[in-house]
């Protein structure tokens, strides 16, 4: 079903609407972060604070290379939104207006940011349970035949109840038979 779902999206550049969220508003007038194809916005979906990962497609002037980055996009939304685990940042949705012509995965807002930044601020939290509930994460990705190439201590997030969660899911997950998308500097040795 997946492999199906992807070759629709990139054949005809759409995504299913049942992805859709259309009650959506972004706080403040610029992105709190960014990365190398996407900037992050605070924003809200009814009374859920989320986060809003907006791909930068208009910076991109080569049409190929955008057509390259939708498609990993699209690929990442379809991938992601097939995870469901406790230890994996949960999909919310998708939004084509608010960024328009662009658009924005939407997650949770995850007010204790990453795993670095908050062992930093508490060093005596428990790092055995961090730990293990990356692995347990990466256990349920790699037993549904993922991989995840970008496991690094900013890619995991803290839920509210300090939880630990591995986000960029879609991004760094691929088929095992399949290339995969991954940072060589952080990527497992098995890999490179």
């Amino acid at each position: 079903c997946l492999r199906a779902l992807q070759y629709l999206s990139n054949t005809y550049h759409v995504l299913p609407s049942s992805l859709t969220i259309t009650e959506i508003k972004k706080n403040g007038d610029s992105p709190v972060a960014g990365g190398g194809f996407a900037d992050i916005w605070r924003g809200s979906a009814g009374d859920q604070d989320v986060c809003l990962k907006v791909l930068r497609l208009i910076v991109e002037p080569d049409e190929t290379k955008r057509k390259e980055i939708r498609r990993e996009f699209y690929n990442e939304a379809l991938i992601w939104k097939q995870l469901k685990h406790p230890h994996i940042l949960p999909f919310l949705g998708v939004n084509a207006d608010l960024f328009s012509p662009s658009f924005c995965l939407i997650s949770p807002w995850m007010k204790n940011k990453d795993i670095v930044t908050y062992l930093k601020d508490h060093p005596l939290h428990n790092r055995h349970t961090v730990f293990s509930e990356i692995a347990a994460g990466l256990n349920y990705i790699h037993s549904n035949q993922f991989t995840h190439g970008d496991i690094r201590g900013v890619r995991n997030l803290l839920w509210l109840s300090l939880r630990t969660l591995i986000h960029s899911v879609g991004q760094y997950i691929g088929h095992r038979e399949t290339t995969m998308l991954h940072c060589r500097f952080w990527v497992s040795s098995n890999h490179l």
